[in-house]
């Protein structure tokens, strides 16, 4: 038998059973659905945690009793990367007492050379021995080449200038002239060699006599870092007439 609702086509007034019946029923329908989906969502994630679960190893914990114990934060600051190195221990030296040794067993002194003496070495000049060994003869002292350039801080001068004999027959002509000559005085002053560096242009014997009076000049060595060495000096010899020289 079917409800006919008492006022069926008519308009219900507020508060009516008929009404009361429907809103009870619409809330139990909703109640079951809201529960149905949220069953629905907790088995959901149920089973997705089922699924996905990993054992966790075991971690062992660390009771803090202090912010002492918490230690310094890490730095933000990039370090470079840090190489080991390993650690190696060096023997110390061993200090004993000399022994005595025979006069024969005894080696001669060895002299090094400057630093001068090698850049003047030439290699053609060493003697290998037969035992694969080098012999190089080292002068007592190294001489510049003309034209080398050599620093020091004070030049060499004239303790004794000889003065040039005036060649005759260009005193006799009235001839004059300036013969510039160069010099290589050595670490004790003395003239090793002489060469003309600039002629006068007469022909008349003038740098004859120029390199003759050079040769017998005395200097002052030139100093380089407070020690005497051996350079090349120009100077010019002057001859006129009326003074004889």
């Amino acid at each position: 038998m079917l409800f006919k609702p008492k006022y069926a086509g008519k308009q219900l007034p507020y508060g009516a059973f008929e009404l009361k019946v429907a809103y009870q029923s619409n809330m139990t329908m909703a109640a079951l659905i809201t529960a149905g989906a949220v069953a629905l969502i907790g088995l959901s994630i149920f089973i997705y945690q089922k699924a996905t679960y990993v054992e966790m190893e075991n971690i062992p914990t660390m009771v803090i009793e202090s912010v002492m114990d918490l230690g310094p934060p890490p730095t933000i600051v990039k370090k470079p990367p840090q190489i080991e190195i390993s650690k190696q221990k060096i023997a110390q030296p061993k200090v004993g007492i000399p022994k005595p040794v025979a006069d024969d067993e005894i080696t001669e002194d060895v002299v090094l050379a400057t630093k001068e003496e090698l850049a003047d070495i030439n290699v053609s000049d060493l003697d290998f021995g037969s035992d694969g060994g080098v012999k190089v003869d080292i002068k007592e002292e190294i001489l510049p080449q003309s034209g080398a350039f050599v620093a020091y801080e004070f030049a060499p001068k004239f303790i004794e200038k000889v003065k040039p004999i005036y060649p005759r027959l260009a005193q006799n002509a009235g001839i004059e002239g300036v013969v510039y000559v160069s010099v290589l005085v050595d670490k004790n002053g003395k003239v090793r060699d002489a060469k003309i560096a600039k002629s006068s242009g007469t022909n008349a014997g003038l740098e004859e006599a120029a390199l003759k009076a050079a040769l017998q000049c005395k200097f002052s060595p030139a100093i380089q870092n407070g020690r005497p060495i051996a350079v090349w000096a120009t100077f010019d010899f002057r001859f006129k007439i009326r003074d004889g020289g």
